[in-house]
């Protein structure tokens, strides 16, 4: 016995296959102005702005044969380690795990850190004597004495 197909005739027969080409003819579409228009930016910021960024920015040319003076590598390093690490010395409460509570105080200059003694004289000293001895470490640094 043999099955015949179903007779598809009538209002709804082309309706699936039409909407298929119908699908497939618009995403080809959208994906082609997609490529001719430019694709979108992800970071959020429109095609005008980023050319607005862009000519904001100067124009430098750069003299390939050009050699730096160590003192011009030197103030480079020291202007990026300032952006980094702030401006000057920095002391701070840091208390160690050994007897020697004189050792307390961390003071740092970006990739710089050590430990000062301070309140030698002393034979006990407590938290807030060391805080306080930093801060003033701290202050005698930054007026330019080297440690």
């Amino acid at each position: 016995m043999t099955t015949k197909p179903k007779d598809r005739s009538g209002a709804w027969a082309d309706f699936g296959t039409g909407v298929l080409a119908w699908i497939s003819g618009a995403a080809v579409l959208g994906f082609g102005a997609w490529l001719l228009f430019g694709q979108p930016d992800l970071t959020g910021a429109s095609n005008g702005d980023r050319q607005t960024r862009t000519s904001q920015r100067p124009v430098q040319y750069v003299d390939e044969e050009y050699e730096p003076s160590d003192q011009e590598i030197e103030e480079a390093v020291q202007e990026s380690r300032e952006k980094v690490f702030g401006k000057g010395w920095s002391c701070f409460y840091d208390p160690t795990m050994n007897e020697n509570w004189h050792d307390d105080v961390r003071c740092t200059n970006g990739a710089k850190s050590y430990r000062p003694i301070l309140l030698a004289d002393r034979g006990f000293v407590t938290e807030e004597d060391m805080r306080a001895a930093g801060q003033d470490y701290e202050n005698h640094l930054n007026s330019g004495v080297k440690p």
